[in-house]
């Protein structure tokens, strides 16, 4: 596969790392998903990649324009396994990953 192939990439973790490797991606043109296990964390990762953007915004370093495409690129979901249908890649970002956390991944992708 190429990095050209890649659409969709989910992240597992809308923490620290896994917000920000959301943004990088969604920045680079993929749909990117994050997904958590409750929507409250989901929507402080949402709320952190757009205060993120906003003060790349604010310096310049990117056009409101291109944040609004960010945000168009980023999605949240609280299902692994409905997350990863279609995508290339799956990211893991969360800080313990249980053995059971990846379960269902593998053939949702198929």
């Amino acid at each position: 596969m190429k990095l050209e192939d890649v659409k969709k990439i989910v992240v597992i973790g809308s923490g620290a790392m896994g917000n920000g490797i959301a943004q990088i991606c969604a920045t680079a043109g993929m749909k990117a998903v994050m997904v958590d296990i409750k929507q409250e964390f989901v929507d402080k990762g949402m709320a952190t990649v757009n205060k993120s953007l906003d003060v790349m915004v604010s310096k310049g370093k990117i056009t409101a324009e291109k944040k609004a495409e960010v945000i168009g690129n980023l999605s949240t979901s609280l299902s692994n396994t409905g997350a990863v249908k279609d995508a290339q890649v799956v990211i893991e970002a969360v800080p313990v990953l249980c053995r059971d956390a990846f379960s269902g991944i593998q053939a949702a992708m198929k």
